[in-house]
């Protein structure tokens, strides 16, 4: 069974979340996530597992023709970290902003890719 919804067989992560109010209406937020995976090696024409690493839930064929170890296969680094800041100018009206990026390292291949998503939110609570 999967452990998360994000998170692959051959996979670990760490979370780190700090929540702080300097005031009594302003609260913020920051997490950051670290994600190693080793993903199966697939052959870029045909598209089948030359080497399976275990790290595809629905793709169990040839698994145990080999020892695997963990992270073994092609390594994924993934780096989440998000920024939220809730503040409330006036009782139950919230303004909410929220920052999210998203970095894809994968070494054997020498490619990274950056993502950069921000939200702002303005909301009533009753």
């Amino acid at each position: 069974l999967p452990l998360g919804e994000q998170l692959q067989p051959n996979s670990d992560e760490w979370r780190v979340r700090v929540d702080y109010s300097p005031v009594n209406r302003l609260s913020l937020s920051a997490e950051v996530q670290f994600q190693r995976t080793g993903e199966n090696i697939v052959d870029p024409v045909t598209g089948r597992i030359v080497y399976n690493a275990g790290s595809d839930l629905l793709h169990g064929e040839d698994l145990l023709a080999h020892v695997n170890y963990f992270l073994q296969g092609n390594r994924v680094n993934r780096t989440f970290t998000t920024f939220m800041a809730s503040w409330e100018p006036i009782r139950q009206y919230f303004v909410d902003l929220k920052v999210f990026t998203r970095s894809i390292r994968r070494p054997e291949q020498g490619t990274e890719q950056n993502l950069m998503n921000v939200w702002g939110t303005v909301r009533v609570d009753y």
